[in-house]
């Protein structure tokens, strides 16, 4: 008798210890991986995420947007924004591999604590523009300072321009910013683009 209600206690608890740890393991959050994010917004909308869109910019008109990043990275951040402009044949950056058809035309930097986000205004104008044959070229301007190297990037019509927005992080073992961010398994490209028309 005393053997059998032994042998029914030890059967009971492993059995009530297996299933409370799968129970546990099952209801249990993941850990949490860290991560940076940013995006862009407008007062007046922002919805040009696609080639394509009726975003046409006139000459002269000064469009503000704002940039936010977010550090999620348990660690403080140095973060650079590079901006690039392309058009519809441009490569596009990836996961891993940021543009390089296409020159920067501005940069931003901000440090960021733990838990973060940072609100960086990006105001930016169409100066002019110079055209060669069916070809539009603008001359831009943001934050007030005239870009560089946009000339090189024309489109048919004055359509189907870009700017595209690329997260770079400082890595203090190369003493540089390299792109994206360190994940778990290697480095996380994070990049966004617009696009816009040039009224001719």
């Amino acid at each position: 008798m005393w053997h059998r209600l032994a042998a029914f206690l030890i059967v009971f608890v492993s059995l009530s210890l297996i299933f409370s740890s799968v129970a546990y393991y099952a209801t249990s959050k993941p850990p949490a991986q860290p991560y940076m994010a940013f995006g862009i917004s407008s007062n007046r909308g922002l919805q040009q995420y696609i080639p394509g869109s009726n975003f046409t910019i006139t000459p002269s008109e000064t469009v503000d947007w704002t940039i936010q990043v977010t550090n999620d990275m348990n660690t403080a951040q140095f973060v650079l924004i590079v901006i690039r402009l392309g058009n519809s044949t441009t490569q596009s950056p990836n996961s891993t591999i940021p543009t390089a058809t296409v020159p920067e035309i501005s940069t931003t930097q901000t440090f960021l604590g733990l838990g973060d986000t940072s609100q960086l205004n990006f105001s930016w104008t169409v100066q002019s523009t110079n055209k060669t044959g069916n070809l539009v070229f603008p001359s831009i301007s943001i934050n007030g300072q005239l870009a560089t190297g946009q000339l090189q990037v024309g489109a048919a019509s004055g359509r189907n321009f870009r700017l595209i927005f690329e997260l770079w992080t400082y890595d203090t073992t190369t003493g540089s910013f390299e792109y994206g961010y360190p994940g778990t398994s290697g480095t996380i490209g994070e990049w966004l683009q617009v696009w816009f028309n040039v009224a001719r």
